[in-house]
């Protein structure tokens, strides 16, 4: 097999390994790049940020547990697109994997449910990330992410030699279709190439983050935690309070704002710990991200320390991939590329499709390259 071959074969495969679902995946993230925009234009969760003294956390748990009773609070969220309300994250069990948890927000003023509702784009979010599937939809995201990503490299060795032939941007219209779809394909792939190899990069670690989270528990949590490891998980009725636990993780950090809390045994925590997550307080420090973890008894900070470069690299990929970082211009440019990528598989799909029919082999289609 000669070096064009392979990356022809390359290209072919890993772009049907990819298109169909990269093609669901494009179309349900389009209404994500503007999920807060949407949530507010639908009223969910708006309530105004009000000065006057909020009420402890723990009222707050207690008040959305009251509503569900048959969930519990795994993690407490604060958001800047839901100001006046805090998110009580909730699942069935305390260690269940959060992939179908329920939001219930809470007015942290008055303890007063302001939605329990399910979020407007609940179904887009959860076909985008798990197809649906739960944890096996987003494992098999993360096939599909690498896939995109070899898709991608072998268009472009396939690409390169012939690319100074023609001025960039020309569309042989005089030629037949396929050399007409083949230059539409190949010039907006260039465009998108950076963009699309950021969105499959992020998409592969969030897809696989929960992996690395674990990996971190087993790291340093373990060794955070280390003098926890012969001891029985504590009953809740043990917890001492959440509000003051928050209140003694932000006093060594005054700079810094909480994001979330993982109560005791759930993903982001351990059995016997709340571990609070404060970050940066400006927008440029925002995505710098410290875990605190406070012994849910004793009311005494544990440890804290620095996430490690793949956690700093999960934290950041989230917002990235949904261009979550410069406002709504550069949401506006998420939103165009997302269409242009999805053109891009579409004709892929189409030139795959006149390939099979009218049986091209690889000097056709160099020929066509070239011509």
């Amino acid at each position: 097999m000669t070096v064009r071959n392979f990356w022809l074969s390359l290209h072919k495969w890993s772009s049907l390994i990819a298109m169909l679902v990269m093609l669901v995946v494009f179309v349900s993230g389009l209404p994500l790049v503007f999920k807060a925009e949407i949530e507010y234009w639908l009223g969910y969760g708006t309530a105004e940020h009000q000065e006057r003294a909020e009420m402890p956390l723990d009222s707050l748990v207690a008040a959305a547990e009251q509503r569900r009773k048959d969930k519990v609070v795994q993690f407490i969220v604060w958001e800047d697109n839901k100001p006046g309300t805090v998110i009580m994250s909730m699942a069935d069990t305390p260690d269940e994997a959060p992939y179908h948890n329920i939001s219930v927000l809470v007015s942290p003023y008055d303890g007063q449910i302001v939605n329990d509702e399910p979020e407007p784009l609940a179904f887009f979010s959860d076909l985008h990330t798990q197809l649906l599937m739960g944890k096996g939809g987003a494992f098999f995201l993360g096939i599909i992410a690498i896939s995109l990503v070899l898709s991608l490299i072998s268009g472009v060795m396939i690409y390169t030699p012939f690319a100074g032939r023609r001025p960039f941007g020309t569309v042989r219209n005089g030629k037949s279709k396929r050399a007409k779809w083949l230059d539409v394909h190949n010039v907006l792939g260039i465009i998108v190439f950076g963009w699309m190899l950021v969105v499959g990069g992020t998409g592969l670690i969030n897809s696989w983050g929960e992996y690395l989270v674990h990996f971190w528990r087993a790291d340093q949590v373990a060794e955070m935690t280390r003098d926890y490891h012969n001891k029985p998980a504590p009953e809740k009725t043990q917890f001492g309070s959440v509000h003051q636990a928050l209140e003694i993780a932000k006093a060594p950090y005054p700079e810094m704002v909480p994001w979330f809390i993982s109560m005791p045994g759930s993903m982001m925590s351990d059995a016997h710990h709340y571990t609070i997550y404060l970050r940066g307080g400006t927008s440029r420090t925002a995505q710098l991200v410290r875990p605190v973890l406070v012994d849910a008894v004793t009311q005494t900070i544990t440890d804290s320390r620095e996430m490690p470069w793949y956690m700093k690299t999960l934290m950041l990929s989230q917002p990235l991939h949904f261009g979550d970082y410069g406002g709504f211009l550069l949401k506006l440019i998420w939103f165009l590329f997302t269409l242009i990528s999805t053109v891009v598989l579409i004709t892929g799909l189409y030139l795959w499709w006149l390939r099979r029919k009218q049986r091209y082999s690889a000097d056709n289609w160099q020929e066509l390259l070239e011509s």
